[in-house]
């Protein structure tokens, strides 16, 4: 017999439960649609994530580079490299807190929304969408009108040392693509975070029905002994 943790029956962790039917089946409350959304909003930062993490190591390569080449010199890019890792961090919130509730909703769509478990998803989507809204903002403000600039080396040093980047932020293909699919993946966010609080007030208030009808079941078959 599978054991249960927290309640959980460890029984429905199958592979079978990955099938479009089993998915796709209505067990829960607007399971098809968070399913859908929930990838999307994943997916989308994830990639974002990753165009921003590529776009901030060239960066910093390139600062080693220059500085191997001109000892003196520095390549000022704080503010690119302070918006990637808010990206980052705003992507891998998302992944964790979206990721655990798409594995909740997976395996155990028919589990007892608690006050507490409901108050946990609350604030973890509220947090995620308002990480998600900061690196947004301050990642298209740096990328579309901030550049980096270098200082203790000869002008032509940003084009001789390898790799190379754009100074002008907005130059570069990989900051704009990641800006792009920012952009792109903040409204699932957003739909995510709505879906929480629509799928959990309806889930506790199915809930309470229930109990309060098998109450009222007890108390008239007590009555009538």
């Amino acid at each position: 017999m599978a054991p249960f943790v927290f309640g959980l029956d460890l029984a429905n962790i199958r592979f079978s439960a990955f099938k479009s039917a089993n998915m796709f089946d209505g067990r829960s409350y607007l399971r098809s649609q968070r399913f859908i959304i929930y990838q999307l909003a994943m997916i989308i930062i994830v990639c974002a994530e990753s165009t921003a993490t590529y776009a901030m190591s060239r960066y910093l390569d390139m600062q080693s580079s220059l500085q191997r080449a001109y000892p003196s010199s520095y390549l000022y890019n704080n503010d690119i490299v302070g918006a990637a890792s808010l990206t980052i961090f705003a992507g891998v919130f998302t992944a964790i807190v979206y990721g655990t509730l798409f594995f909740f909703l997976l395996f155990w769509p028919n589990s007892v929304e608690t006050p507490l478990w409901a108050t946990v998803k609350k604030i973890s989507a509220i947090f995620c969408t308002l990480v998600t809204t900061a690196a947004l903002i301050w990642s298209t403000i740096v990328v579309t009108s901030h550049s980096a600039w270098i200082t203790g080396a000869p002008a032509s040093a940003a084009t001789s040392v390898t790799p190379r980047a754009p100074l002008d932020y907005s130059h570069y293909a990989h900051n704009i693509a990641w800006i792009v699919l920012f952009w792109i993946g903040w409204p699932f966010v957003v739909a995510s975070n709505v879906l929480v609080f629509i799928a959990s007030a309806h889930h506790i208030s199915h809930d309470r029905d229930s109990t309060s009808a098998s109450e009222r079941g007890l108390k008239q078959e007590e009555q009538r002994y």
